[in-house]
Order: C-alpha cells, then structure tokens, then sequence
C-alpha cells in the first residue's frame, strides 16, 4: 500500500513539474516576443542584450535617484514608456536621436546612467517584465525623450553662444542630406558578386588570365539583365591591338556601351582624370561605370604620389554615385607561399573598396577549359569569390570565347581551391612524410624537423600537420594517437 501510494505521488509530481516547465517556456517565448517589438534580437532576454537603433535607456539603481528622475519625466510630460526592472537596476526605455544623447546625460539627476544605441544592458529571463496599461507594447508607442538641461546647472563659461564664419562651415553637408542621397547608390550586386554598384574596385591579375574576356561578359551580362544601362557604361581600352579593340567594340555596341581608346576620337588616356573631375563638378556621376583597362596607362601604380592622386579622383566620383572599375596586374614573381600578388604600391589598393586577385585554378585534365577565381584580399560589402570557366586554346573568333564563358558551381570551386593548396604545400608534405619516415612522431618533434627540411617556420609545418591529419585517408595524410602525458604520435596513412 505505501508502495502505491508512493507511486502515485510521484507521477502527480511529475505531472506538475511537466506543467511548470511548459508555462517556463512560454513566459520566456512571451518575453523574447515582447523584446523583438522594441528591437533587441530574438533571446536578448537570456541574459542581455545591446540597446538598439533609435531607442535609449535611463538606468538607475537607487531608489531615491529613480524618484528624482520620475520627477523630471514628469515635467517633461512624458506618457509612454517602458519601464523594466533587471536585477538591482531599473530601466525607463524611450526613443532618441543618437545625437541628444550628451544633452539627456546633462538633463537626468546625477547617479543615472544613460545608456544609448550599442550599450550592453541586462534583461528579465522570463515574463518578469508585466507591462502595465500605461506603458509602451512597441517601439513606435514610446515617446521621443527630449529633455532640456536645467539654467541652473549650465555653467556660465560653456561655450553655448554659435561660432559663426567657422572656415568648416563651407564645406559642410549639413542641409545637403537630400542632395546626397539622390546622387548615392545603393550597394548591390552589379557585375555578378565580383562588383557592387556605387564602389571602387581593383582587379589583379596576370596577363592572359581573362580579366578583360570576363569583364566583357559580366558587363553584357549585367546590362542583358537590366541592372545597367548600356548607355552608362564606359570601358577605356587602352591595352590591345586594332583587331582586339574592333572584337571588343562589336559586343559592346549590341549592348549599348561605350569604348574609350587612347588615340581614337580624339582621346588619351591623359584624359580621363580630367574628365572624371569634370563629371564630379557637372553631377553626372551617379549611375556611371568606368572601366579601365589597364590602370597603367592612366597611372603611375608605382608611384605613391601619383597613386594617391588618382585614387582620390576615383573616391570623388564614387561618392557621387559612379562605379569605378581598375584592370591591374600582378608582380612577376609569386610570394614566398606560391600566392599572386599585386603589382604597383598599396595606395590604388587603399582607396578602393574593394580588390582582388584573378587567381588561375586547374581545371579538370582534358576538359579544355582554364577555371579562375576572384579571390577577394579586401571588400567592404558583399563581394562574392566567383569562379568562372572559359575555353582554353585558340578559338574560331573572340565572340566564340566570350560564348565560351560559364560560371563555376561553388561545390567544384572548393575542390579546385582545395587541390591548389595541396600543392602550395607539398614541399612541406614532403618533409613530414620523410620526417615520420625517419622516426620524428611526436608533434613538436615532427614539426621541428620537417621545419628544417622544407626551410621553413615551425609553425607554418605545425599548420600542415594539423591541415592533413585525420583517418580517412582520401583527405587526410597521416593520423595520430595520444600517447603517455597527452604526447601525440604520428603515423602515415595508406591508401
């Protein structure tokens, strides 16, 4: 009988805690719900989260500090608020231009804390929070806080009085805010993922790696689609012979662009610079592409003082709206890692937004193709490492080989990348193959030797060591076992 009983009571117990774990969770979902109307991210409520985008927080932690301020929201006549109690703290939220921030901290009673866009603040875990009739259910229901600083508490020597004929003041955007967002772009994919529109960007690569053949396609391809007009596109051709350029143009005629040559109608590559600034005084930037092909024959890449120059006129036009795109090439010689890397100063590079290096990938054996991939090594945006495809060999005509072109599945991409950095590191391969050959096993032990053997660091061997291990032997090289005091040895894989 006390067995039964027993029994029973365990279920009913387990019974009611089955009941209070399944209100937990929907007190912590109603509470992650609420958050998300005011702006924090989904599961600020475990814990904490940062004040959001518009929304500020007065923060106080005495009972005496929080009266005081209640009485200055009051005269202030504010009537929606969220008010949030978190621990020791409790939190008034309201929504505020980031720029009253200093005025709203000399505003509020000493001892509270203003917390503003990116603030880290701590939140109820659960339902804890039961908003009240009067107060806020979303972001768009709280007051605007402004609060003016007490006379009192304005000292006489704050420099309140405007400076006016400040020398700055002519060059400031204030009141220009619409003017500016009609000349800027907003920045989306243009050309594939490779370009985005409204920026500045640099393409490195060695000769004959494609870089023209696939600009071309990615320009008829963007105009094909609508995303531009044929008509604002101009591509300065100032690296090909008179048969290249009349192959070119004819593409570029069907849709609509324009080709500059240095030489014909009048124009020189000494030109451009000039005629950009002129764009930049005359508004029509916005919506340009300007491509040049290659940044050679418009600038001096080698020279600091020149490249400066040049990339301070490319800014001006892509502030405006222009989009800019520079054909450069690579060094002769690869790094000491096998990489391509780029030709001229780093200043073109710094200016733009972004930059990369056609790199060559190796197609599959036999299929005709050349695979490369535009390796990003600085973006400020979406830039996508696209891979591309394109015959290999001679073809019956340049319209042929632009035909040719395909984009490359991003699965493949990987593989291709993969096997090109197995064979960036194969003369360290090597040494730790022979290494563990000789008998060096343990980790340190191997890396030090194989180090000295390929003539290189210890910890560029350390870093190919651990790339490689593992136990499927499709992957992997070698594998390990954890010895006595964690020692890790190592031993060849056979496939």
């Amino acid at each position: 009988m006390i067995q039964v009983d027993t029994i029973a009571n365990d279920k009913r117990s387990a019974a009611h805690l089955t009941v209070t774990k399944r209100v937990d969770v929907e007190a912590q979902t109603q509470a992650v719900q609420f958050w998300e109307e005011f702006g924090f991210v989904a599961g600020a409520g475990k814990g904490g989260s940062c004040v959001p985008k518009g929304v500020v927080a007065l923060e106080t932690r005495d009972a005496a500090v929080h009266e005081a301020l209640w009485r200055v929201l009051q005269q202030a006549a504010v009537q929606s608020r969220l008010t949030v109690v978190a621990g020791d703290s409790v939190f008034q939220f309201f929504t505020a231009d980031a720029s009253s921030l200093s005025a709203l901290r000399a505003a509020v009673p000493e001892g509270v804390i203003v917390h503003g866009e990116g603030s880290a603040i701590a939140l109820p875990a659960d339902g804890d929070y039961q908003p009240d009739e009067h107060q806020a259910r979303s972001l768009t229901d709280l007051t605007i806080l402004e609060l003016e600083r007490p006379q009192s508490e304005v000292s006489s020597e704050s420099p309140q009085a405007l400076v006016t004929g400040n020398p700055l003041e002519q060059y400031s955007l204030h009141g220009h805010l619409a003017e500016l967002e009609a000349s800027a772009l907003q920045t989306s994919p243009l050309l594939g993922g490779v370009v985005l529109a409204g920026q500045a960007t640099i393409v490195f690569a060695q000769p004959g790696s494609g870089k023209t053949l696939l600009t071309i396609w990615l320009l008829i391809e963007a105009i094909t689609a609508g995303r531009i007009l044929g008509g604002n596109v101009y591509y300065m051709n100032g690296d090909d012979s008179s048969s290249g350029v009349a192959d070119k143009m004819r593409l570029l005629e069907e849709v609509g662009a324009h080709m500059l040559v240095p030489g014909l109608q009048g124009f020189s590559a000494g030109k451009l610079v000039a005629l950009m600034r002129q764009m930049v005084v005359t508004d029509t930037c916005r919506g340009v592409v300007i491509v040049v092909d290659t940044l050679k024959k418009v600038v001096d890449t080698m020279d600091k003082k020149d490249s400066t120059a040049f990339g301070q006129v490319v800014r001006e036009c892509v502030a405006k709206g222009a989009t800019f795109i520079g054909l450069g090439h690579t060094r002769k010689n690869p790094s000491a890692k096998g990489k391509l890397v780029h030709a001229g100063t780093t200043d073109l590079l710094e200016d733009a937004d972004a930059a990369c290096i056609l790199t060559p990938l190796d197609a599959r054996p036999g299929s005709g193709e050349k695979v490369v991939q535009f390796q990003f090594i600085k973006r400020r945006g979406g830039n996508v490492d696209e891979a591309f495809a394109y015959a290999d060999g001679n073809t019956a005509s340049y319209d042929e080989l632009v035909a040719s072109v395909r984009r490359v599945d991003p699965e493949n991409v990987e593989r291709l990348v993969g096997e090109a950095d197995e064979r960036t590191d194969e003369p360290i391969i090597d040494a730790i193959v022979a290494s563990i050959a000789d008998g060096a096993v343990q980790k340190m032990q191997l890396a030090q030797a194989a180090a000295k053997r390929a003539r290189v660091s210890a910890r560029a061997a350390i870093k190919v060591i651990e790339r490689y291990q593992g136990d499927d032997p499709e992957r992997h090289r070698w594998s390990y076992s954890v010895r006595d005091r964690g020692a890790k040895v190592y031993r060849l894989l056979t496939t």
